[in-house]
């Protein structure tokens, strides 16, 4: 199944993407096979490129019990190869465990106030830089 074009991303993940544009952080945009939205970015606290999905809770049809939180999820390399994944419940913890500083969202946040939520999503990078930076990173 290919990601339908009109199919909107989710309310977190946009969020993701504010604090990230917020923070001056190149970022992009895109789909897995299923059509599910990922940001892709480079993370200097994980020496590499990093994923992040955002997981909408899941519920037991039945029962109705909760079996799954809502999370962000990180998706990074490890030194030996394989890709590492860590769950984070909200954005202030994804942040934290991106190694990204308050601090620089909030000068960013401050810089960018005037922009829309889907404005501040976008990102900050040139669209020909972005295709460079994510061919170097493919490398």
């Amino acid at each position: 199944m290919r990601h339908d074009a009109t199919r909107q991303v989710q309310h977190h993940l946009q969020e993701a993407r504010g604090a990230l544009g917020d923070a001056g952080i190149p970022h992009s945009l895109h789909y897995t096979k299923l059509g599910w939205p990922y940001i892709r970015f480079e993370c200097p606290h994980y020496d590499g490129p990093v994923s992040v999905q955002y997981r909408e809770m899941i519920r037991d049809r039945k029962t109705k019990e909760i079996t799954r939180e809502a999370h962000y999820l990180v998706f990074f390399q490890m030194k030996d190869g394989r890709q590492g994944t860590r769950s984070c419940p909200d954005l202030e913890t994804l942040m934290d465990k991106l190694g990204i500083d308050e601090d620089r969202i909030a000068e960013g946040r401050a810089q960018r106030d005037h922009l829309s939520q889907h404005d501040r999503a976008v990102s900050v990078v040139d669209p020909l830089q972005e295709a460079s930076l994510m061919a170097s990173i493919r490398r």
